[in-house]
């Protein structure tokens, strides 16, 4: 993830990146490193309208899309489980009238890195908004268990992903 914004930038393609407050000094760094790179955070905390703006200016905004998303009901089916995940990146895609790009940083034998970026997944114009965050969702969901499977000595979580969905939402 750290990696994707300096070499982007190295294109010219100068990226923003939805980041989430980290604790105490690691904040600090990890901001000042992003700066130093040419990459400008944007806290998902703070009113999220500048992403909107940079989308519609055609900007690169990276958003972190494999977290848990507590804070909506959207449920989909990831390695044959029941989560919930965040619809975020993909209501940015349709009200930003543009596709999430999945991406990916991987590692090689020599500590070298690729980056992959995957086809673009577009809102489809017959659907209505619901459906595509949920389509788009699933779609990204299923690039992002190929390189899981691919990958999986690469992939890092420090919570449960599979933790058990309160009753109402397990049927």
């Amino acid at each position: 993830w750290e990696l994707t914004g300096p070499i982007t930038t190295s294109f010219g393609y100068p990226p923003y990146a939805l980041t989430v407050r980290q604790a105490g000094i690691a904040e600090e760094l990890l901001c000042e490193y992003r700066l130093s790179k040419g990459v400008v955070s944007i806290s998902r905390w703070n009113s999220l309208r500048p992403v909107l703006r940079l989308l519609k200016e055609n900007k690169h905004v990276g958003v972190l899309n494999d977290q848990h998303g507590e804070y909506n009901n959207l449920l989909l089916e990831f390695f044959g489980h029941k989560v919930s995940v965040p619809a975020g990146p993909a209501n940015f895609a349709i009200l930003g009238k543009t596709a999430m790009v999945p991406v990916f940083i991987v590692r090689q034998k020599d500590n070298t890195h690729v980056i992959h970026y995957e086809s673009p997944i577009y809102p489809d114009p017959d659907k209505n908004k619901k459906e595509n965050v949920a389509s788009m969702t699933a779609q990204y969901l299923a690039v992002l268990e190929k390189y899981i499977r691919a990958y999986p000595e690469q992939w890092f979580w420090v919570y449960n992903r599979f933790d058990k969905l309160p009753a109402e939402f397990a049927s």
